[in-house]
């Protein structure tokens, strides 16, 4: 590979080739790219990118069938991708435990909670889920529960994390809960995953819409496919590829049964916005016809019909390394565009 400083790869962004490179290694389904690609990409620059972007356990999957040459600097890049992906690895089995725990002591109490996210993306979206280690634990709860599971948190050893100043966790609908003994192992507790009030007032995703999002377990997938995009799309804003992987993942396991229920769906949870544009994403992003089909399925008003002005590939992509801020300029734009624009 093209041996780069780590001063040279922080002067340019990513070349069409490369983006196209790294969402080849971004997607779990997806063969490593050709020996011959991997060559003329910046070893740095690709690892700094592939840990930008939170993909490196699948790409590491990948990368080591390259057989990199021993002693060089991709093959020592590689190696330490691999034990940090080891102690990754470690981490999620350790929160994947302790999330059991906590809905065991939730379930005697009689209190209503739920695992999101990591652990259940790992485990029900990937083939193997070592391609999808996370760092916390997410539990959704109704905000009747908030106390009560708090109070299950704090008598297990936890201790929540509030700020002495300005501290935001009634208003994000969001708390933060360490363990006492490994600040490592990090609970957070949400009544909304949709942080950002604003937005909130438009699209609201608590405890009752994530049992709405699978038509009371009905179908589950389609409620794994919610949440991703929930949080791709009204959680974050589409800062690093990562979270559009969930959201490919979790397509991917659609049947069309599943695809019928979405729309019914998506009449009573007002994501149809959110919904387009992932499904757009993950067609730009890793070349899945199916999703454009998916996507000419659900109705969508001309109000959502600009909404790809805002944020397409390159925008998300371009968010490493966003020295012209271009990249964060637009992902805001769309944020405001979620808020204003008719959702019916």
């Amino acid at each position: 590979m093209v041996e780069e400083t780590a001063a040279a790869v922080k002067r340019r962004q990513l070349t069409t080739a490369e983006k196209s490179l790294l969402c080849a290694l971004a997607d779990p389904a997806k063969p490593c790219p050709s020996t011959d690609l991997l060559a003329a990409t910046g070893a740095r620059l690709l690892f700094d990118a592939i840990n930008h972007h939170g993909i490196e356990a699948v790409a590491l999957r990948k990368l080591k069938a390259a057989e990199p040459k021993p002693g060089g600097e991709f093959a020592q890049l590689v190696a330490e991708a691999a034990e940090r992906q080891f102690v990754a690895n470690a981490i999620s089995m350790t929160l994947e435990a302790r999330a059991r725990e906590i809905l065991d002591a939730v379930s005697a109490t009689g209190a209503r909670a739920v695992i999101v996210k990591g652990p259940v993306f790992a485990k029900e979206l990937y083939r193997y889920e070592s391609d999808r280690p996370f760092t916390d634990i997410d539990i959704l709860t109704p905000a009747g529960d908030l106390a009560a599971i708090g109070g299950i948190l704090g008598q297990s050893g936890y201790w929540q994390a509030k700020r002495k100043f300005w501290d935001r966790s009634e208003t994000n609908m969001e708390q933060k809960w360490f363990s006492k003994e490994n600040d490592r192992i990090l609970v957070e507790l949400h009544t909304n995953l949709v942080h950002d009030s604003g937005l909130r007032r438009r699209l609201s995703f608590g405890f009752e819409d994530h049992e709405l999002a699978s038509e009371d377990g009905r179908y589950p997938r389609v409620g794994w496919f919610f949440t991703a995009v929930i949080h791709a799309a009204a959680g974050h804003k589409f800062h690093k590829l990562q979270l559009l992987v969930d959201v490919l993942q979790a397509f991917r396991t659609l049947s069309q049964e599943d695809l019928a229920a979405l729309d019914r769906i998506l009449d009573r949870i007002p994501a149809r916005l959110e919904t387009a544009i992932c499904l757009e994403l993950v067609d730009e992003l890793f070349d899945v016809v199916e999703a454009k089909t998916a996507l000419a399925a659900i109705t969508v008003n001309s109000n959502l019909r600009n909404r790809n002005k805002f944020v397409g590939a390159d925008t998300v992509l371009d968010s490493y390394f966003d020295t012209g801020k271009r990249s964060k300029i637009r992902r805001h734009g769309f944020r405001i565009m979620q808020k204003v624009v008719s959702r019916r």
